[in-house]
């Protein structure tokens, strides 16, 4: 009978009220910038806001954003499931700065708080011109 009011409790909190349920944010971010190649990584978090497990079961996705413009404008969200690993990798991106932001998402709809990381691409050095060499 104990068990059963547990669970009842268990499904009342947090499926009906949801205070604090929130999944915590991504850590661990990491952006590597190579040439034009932006690699993002993260680790899911293990716990909600409120302190309670965050069983991976629990998380729908991870949706990823980057900003070109300093947090302007942002693209459209692209999703990384929690059963694949935890990267993102955006190629041919131009000089500038750029900025990524990692929010998960539950499986109620539940949304964290962003983390995020910075970065930027720089110009490729021009090439060599007039280039006199003198051998004595």
């Amino acid at each position: 009978m104990i068990e059963w009011l547990k669970r009842l409790w268990k499904w009342f909190w947090y499926e009906l009220i949801g205070h604090g349920m929130t999944p915590k944010s991504v850590t661990n971010i990491n952006l590597e910038i190579d040439m034009a190649r932006a690699t993002l990584n993260w680790t899911l978090p293990t716990t909600r806001v409120d302190g309670v497990t965050l069983d991976p079961s629990e998380i729908d996705r991870t949706d990823i954003v980057m900003s070109a413009d300093g947090g302007a404008n942002f693209s459209p969200p692209a999703s990384v499931l929690p059963t694949e690993p935890q990267a993102f990798v955006v190629e041919n991106l131009t000089a500038g700065s750029y900025l990524f932001r990692a929010i998960v998402v539950d499986t109620a709809g539940r949304v964290s708080d962003h983390a995020e990381a910075t970065g930027s691409v720089l110009d490729a050095p021009s090439a060599i011109a007039d280039l006199t060499v003198t051998i004595e």
